[in-house]
């Protein structure tokens, strides 16, 4: 099944409890948007969209939404989680759905690391017939303690990223290479061999 390979946001959506949010989407591993929570209630939702790249081809058809979310917890500070990370086919200001799972959460550790959510065949709850444009998808995520222990803690996230599992229409994907004495076509991942004598 092919997929788009990962996207990332260029655009972010921050609450004024998210430093650097930029640097959720910046390509740089060695820097992060910080979210940072000065007591025990959950985070605002921080917003990641505008997934640039080439449009799927007309008559594709999504199979599923592959997020990679890397993050830690800064260890000075309480253990933390990401929690509600949700999807929306509309935009930033579109409508967020969890999976077809329901909410979700992944605890952090103190170092960075990569956490998968959704996948090939996570749909997300939307309906996706039509759906084309991948740089309106965004996706949503907050933080919170572990544990409820702490007044101060701090979530790091490096970078956000979804991958777009789909099938292609009847008919795309076709190519034709001429040999000498023969034709290979590539027909639907089929190879067809003509030979001429």
């Amino acid at each position: 099944m092919p997929d788009t390979g990962e996207r990332t946001g260029t655009t972010n959506n921050s609450p004024g409890s998210v430093s650097n949010p930029s640097q959720a989407h910046d390509g740089n591993d060695s820097t992060a948007a910080s979210i940072v929570q000065f007591g025990t209630a959950i985070s605002n939702a921080f917003i990641i969209s505008g997934y640039a790249g080439d449009d799927l081809a007309a008559g594709a058809t999504i199979t599923g939404i592959e997020i990679r979310i890397r993050g830690q917890f800064s260890n000075s500070f309480a253990d933390t989680k990401l929690v509600n990370v949700k999807l929306s086919k509309d935009g930033a200001s579109g409508t967020f759905n969890n999976p077809s799972t329901g909410v979700v959460s992944q605890n952090l550790t103190s170092a960075a690391a990569d956490y998968t959510f959704g996948g090939s065949s996570e749909t997300w709850q939307h309906t996706w017939s039509g759906f084309t444009d991948i740089s309106n998808l965004a996706v949503s995520l907050q933080a919170d303690q572990q544990s409820d222990s702490a007044g101060t803690a701090v979530t790091a996230v490096f970078a956000v990223g979804v991958t777009v599992h789909f099938t292609a229409a009847d008919g795309q994907g076709v190519g034709k290479v001429t040999l000498d004495g023969a034709k290979i076509q590539i027909v639907s991942g089929k190879f067809l061999i003509d030979w001429y004598l």
